[in-house]
């Protein structure tokens, strides 16, 4: 799942790319102007791209159990609802699900987040 500046940075990174392939270079003195934009765009989506192999390998690790409290962060939580990360906090800030915040990072306990998803049923 994309945050919402993942998505727009994605959406930039398509937009150009269709550019280029629509209108490459209209004289021979452009090249190098092409050769700039299809390595900013390869960039964009490398970043995409590792960030989603971290939010993966973070999500592989999940939940975080202390002692017999199991705890679900944020970006766990938007990979089992496939939703962004942006609605779950949405979520939590409307009072719908509760969580708590620690060491700036919001959780949610198993039990509440058994709650959120019964309401959803």
């Amino acid at each position: 799942m994309f945050t919402s500046k993942e998505e727009k940075l994605f959406s930039y990174c398509e937009e150009e790319l269709w550019l280029l392939i629509e209108h490459p270079y209209e004289n021979p003195h452009e090249h190098d102007s092409l050769i700039e934009r299809l390595a900013t765009i390869h960039n964009c989506f490398e970043v995409l791209l590792y960030k989603q192999t971290l939010i993966k390998e973070r999500c592989s690790e999940m939940p975080t159990t202390i002692e017999s409290l199991t705890l679900y962060s944020v970006p766990e939580l938007s990979q089992m609802l496939n939703v962004t990360t942006v609605s779950i906090r949405n979520y939590i800030n409307s009072g719908r699900l509760k969580g708590q915040k620690v060491m700036g990072r919001w959780f949610v306990s198993e039990e509440d987040w058994g709650e959120f998803f019964n309401k959803l049923s």
